[in-house]
């Protein structure tokens, strides 16, 4: 038998677009491919996520498409050089994209002049980044604070996929090629460069009081007809524990017993998720690791009474995650 738990939902709103181009002045040249005209850069946008309780991910204001230049982070995060009288768009390697160095960006953003923010593949072989907290607790989900251990299993977090971002678009670009282009002007614009060239994001995500339950439920005002502005991500998180699914409430020394017992965990993800949705790859390689894992709770289920399973000093436990 089985005692299990459905962890839950949330939705998203997506499908925008970030244009680059450069300024009149430049001439086209072979090794410049962003001319006089806007042109779409082929990149992962980082979405906005509604909750119950609000809002994380990123977007622009409003309806407002957000224009700037380019302008490379400096060294240690530094962003005060540009902090000129021009909208600007941050460009920064995807090495640097640190909990840290965002908070320096928005803080140093006090004159509003801020665009949105440019992330390049660089990331190397050995280096392991993850958007989500070190010690994830559910944030802002029905699951929020069923535990409240601060165990550091996600030792690379940096908790960047729980910020709230409105205000702030943010795109990735994966290709090597185009990263290593849009690094050298960018480092050339910040310093003042002849080439100005310029970032647009049309990134719209959902106004500012916005949250998963007004999202889902919105009616056009016109003919009263239910039409949701966002995809819901359906809670299909799973959890199990083999065993017996109930324990009598006159077992008091059973269900002390139980308390204390230490828990080891088979775990499996069914997808995946990062800053940037579009550019997680799990999902198509998480049949193999549900199809093991499942098999191995129907061969224990099937050859294991719940009065052996019960007699363990451990409980075994089964999870099928989301957006891991």
């Amino acid at each position: 038998m089985w005692k299990y738990g459905v962890l839950a939902s949330l939705c998203a709103s997506m499908n925008n677009n970030l244009f680059v181009a450069a300024s009149e002045e430049t001439k086209p040249t072979l090794d410049e491919p962003f001319q006089d005209s806007f042109e779409s850069l082929s990149h992962f946008g980082c979405v906005t996520v509604f909750h119950r309780n609000g809002r994380v991910g990123c977007g622009t204001t409003e309806r407002n498409v957000q224009t700037g230049a380019l302008k490379y982070l400096g060294q240690d995060g530094d962003s005060s050089s540009n902090n000129d009288k021009e909208p600007y768009v941050m460009v920064m390697d995807e090495s640097d994209m640190t909990s840290d160095n965002i908070d320096t960006i928005l803080a140093q953003n006090q004159n509003g002049l801020l665009q949105g923010i440019l992330v390049l593949n660089s990331t190397s072989e050995d280096m392991v980044l993850s958007p989500d907290a070190q010690s994830p607790q559910g944030q802002n989900t029905p699951s929020s604070g069923v535990s409240n251990s601060e165990y550091a299993w996600n030792p690379n977090g940096n908790g960047l996929i729980n910020y709230d971002l409105y205000g702030t678009p943010m795109a990735y670009v994966r290709s090597a090629e185009v990263s290593d282009y849009v690094k050298g002007v960018s480092q050339e614009n910040s310093q003042g460069g002849a080439d100005n060239i310029m970032a647009e994001f049309d990134y719209y995500m959902g106004p500012d009081n916005m949250n998963s339950i007004k999202c889902l439920s919105w009616k056009d005002t016109a003919d009263d007809v239910w039409r949701p502005k966002c995809l819901p991500l359906g809670g299909t998180s799973v959890w199990a524990v083999a065993g017996s699914p109930t324990i009598p409430a006159d077992e008091e020394r059973k269900l002390d017993e139980d308390k204390d017992r230490s828990v080891i965990m088979l775990a499996t993800s069914m997808d995946a998720t990062s800053m940037f949705h579009d550019a997680s790859t799990g999902a198509n390689s998480a049949a193999s690791n549900i199809l093991a894992l499942l098999m191995a709770a129907k061969l224990l289920g099937a050859n294991v009474d719940d009065e052996t399973l019960d007699g363990l000093n451990k409980q075994i436990g089964f999870g099928f995650f989301q957006g891991e």
